[in-house]
């Protein structure tokens, strides 16, 4: 079920608890012929199995364009599917040791993982000036408004990250819509592949409830499902 189908579900509950308290009238309730399951997505949801992954590693970039798309991609996907707008307000201040902590603008939530040596990579190859606050020489004079990073989030992904990363994997002969925000499924995927458990995918997405990440999971493989079934009973 898709992110809108669960909130539509949210208000009509909302509906049915109001009518039952006589706040409204039925006549009011606007679901009688309306059905939340045609809202409900067959989309799919684009990601990169950790064999493509392995090819992105290992694909030598024609220009800095498509290195910069690459390393992007890749540094969320290392960095527990850390959004882009997240990745562009990363400060100095926020790396602790190995670890680096920062809080995701979209939940809330405080995330708090640990750097491995290829996000030490990326991050030496577009490091920042010395009097920025921010790790990566994106934002420019420290500029923290709201509006200005969203807009340049936008920008990035539109114009230096998303056009260069299709024809990467097109390039590799993958037949998938990649986009930057895959890597987020693509790490989340990952864990589900190798039965992490719902509860602990939660937390290294920041979500703020099960269902967000229920509805956020793609569907286990059939030679998958298979082989979890039978390394239990069989």
């Amino acid at each position: 079920m898709s992110t809108l189908g669960i909130r539509i579900r949210t208000i009509r509950n909302i509906f049915n608890k109001a009518i039952k308290a006589k706040i409204i009238k039925e006549t009011q309730y606007p679901f009688k012929d309306y059905k939340v399951s045609k809202i409900k997505s067959n989309s799919k949801k684009e990601f990169l199995t950790q064999d493509e992954i392995q090819l992105l590693n290992e694909y030598e970039a024609k220009n800095a364009r498509e290195q910069f798309a690459i390393d992007m991609f890749l540094f969320s996907y290392y960095s527990r599917g850390i959004n882009f707008i997240d990745i562009i307000k990363l400060e100095k201040k926020s790396i602790f040791g190995s670890n680096i902590n920062y809080i995701r603008t979209k939940t809330g939530a405080s995330i708090n993982f640990k750097l491995s040596d290829k996000n030490d990579e990326i991050i030496k190859r577009y490091s920042s000036n010395v009097d920025s606050h921010f790790i990566f020489k994106i934002i420019q004079n420290n500029n923290t408004d709201s509006g200005y990073l969203k807009n340049k989030s936008h920008k990035y992904l539109k114009e230096f990250i998303n056009p260069p990363l299709k024809e990467i994997i097109k390039n590799l002969k993958i037949n998938k819509n990649i986009t930057f925000y895959c890597a987020r499924h693509s790490f989340a995927t990952a864990l589900k592949f190798q039965n992490i458990s719902i509860e602990i995918i939660k937390e290294a997405l920041g979500h703020k409830d099960i269902q967000s990440t229920m509805a956020y999971l793609n569907t286990l493989p059939d030679a998958k499902l298979d082989k979890i079934i039978e390394d239990i009973i069989m």
